[in-house]
């Protein structure tokens, strides 16, 4: 017990190991939030329709439109439909993003616009495109007044500039609350350089007294394990309260239990990650360099940084065996659904490699610290 209760204290003495996880849960959400914010803003796209203003071909083609705005928040269509003389005559091509010019009778399709193209203006002349070849495959431009009712739904178009799982997870969440949640996983892995420094302590301090048994190293560990795993964890409580309140970060009755869950977890893994740093250090002022660098590793090879990125990383087999990736998703599904995707999985994953972690750090601190 007097260990547990010395590697507590030795923890909340640690002035810039706090400072850095209050520095990572409430100030970088704010400035990631800003940045992708900016970046992620919806684009206006102006576009004229050039053709027979009483066409059916061009009623279905601005239907199709009207469905792709709305299925991409990211986007705002802004059209309308000219004559020929009406846009000879206002010269409006320069007010215009697109252009898109319908000849019906000689079945010609012009596209035109600005000449530095956006993702999203990309996205309108595919979509131009593909509807228009739909058309033709029906041979529609040679019946007069003639659309086929399902041409609109033949068109696949992907979503605009976000994948469907990340538009869905920003649908329910503000980037301020996504970028917490982040940033409150990184802080609670950040905490792993609290389990480093007692560790460390250990091999210091006891190591001359540690007989030549994996037991007797085992022990040790494994208080030093449970006094900095409260330690981790009671931070993580704190910076999910100030997560709520500065970001709004959704936890309510319905998924608080699975929440804190969650943050034991990685408290957990934190704590094992903090001891394996020690197995690799050789001095004490390495290891905050190693944790830094393990936790930023985790945290980039997940994709949770780069909303937009994640699913893409999905595809390789070795980044699903990050417990970041796995945890991070079951967090956000929990405060932007209520509800667990993977509890199970993410149990497995997350203890699997807490556990790969602990015997090679015993393995390496038994033959470091015992003499």
């Amino acid at each position: 017990m007097n260990i547990i209760l010395s590697s507590i204290k030795r923890g909340l003495r640690d002035k810039n190991a706090v400072l850095s996880n209050i520095f990572l849960a409430l100030l970088l959400p704010y400035v990631f939030s800003i940045i992708f914010s900016f970046e992620g803003g919806k684009e206006d796209i102006n576009l004229a329709i050039i053709g027979n203003t009483q066409s059916t071909i061009i009623n279905s083609y601005c239907d199709a439109l009207e469905k792709f705005d709305d299925d991409n928040s990211k986007i705002d269509i802004d059209y309308k439909i000219y004559s020929e003389n009406e846009f000879d005559k206002s010269n409006l091509s320069k007010d215009n993003d697109l252009v898109v010019n319908i000849d019906e009778k000689n079945k010609k399709i012009n596209l035109g616009g600005s000449s530095d193209i956006s993702v999203g203006q990309e996205s309108i002349k595919k979509l131009t495109e593909e509807f228009f070849n739909s058309i033709s495959v029906y041979e529609s431009l040679n019946k007069e007044n003639y659309t086929p009712i399902n041409v609109t739904n033949m068109i696949k178009n992907e979503k605009y500039n976000v994948s469907k799982k990340s538009k869905s997870i920003l649908n329910n969440m503000e980037y301020g609350e996504y970028f917490a949640l982040v940033m409150l996983e990184m802080a609670i892995l950040v905490g792993s350089i609290h389990a480093f420094k007692n560790t460390f302590y250990i091999k210091e301090k006891l190591g001359n007294r540690v007989k030549t048994s994996p037991a007797k190293v085992l022990s040790l560990l494994s208080l030093e394990l449970v006094g900095s795993f409260f330690l981790i964890f009671l931070q993580g409580l704190v910076m999910l309260g100030a997560s709520t309140l500065f970001y709004g970060v959704n936890v309510n009755i319905n998924n608080i239990l699975p929440i804190l869950f969650i943050i034991g977890l990685l408290s957990l893994f934190a704590v094992c990650v903090g001891i394996f740093t020690t197995a690799l250090s050789k001095k004490k002022t390495s290891g905050d360099n190693i944790c830094s660098f393990i936790v930023t590793a985790l945290t980039l090879a997940s994709g949770q940084l780069m909303p937009h990125m994640n699913d893409s990383l999905d595809k390789i087999s070795l980044v699903k065996l990050n417990p970041f990736l796995w945890i991070s998703k079951e967090l956000n599904n929990l405060v932007a659904y209520n509800r667990s995707e993977n509890l199970l999985m993410t149990v497995v994953i997350t203890l699997t490699a807490s556990l790969i972690i602990m015997i090679i750090s015993i393995i390496l601190l038994k033959r470091k610290v015992v003499r």
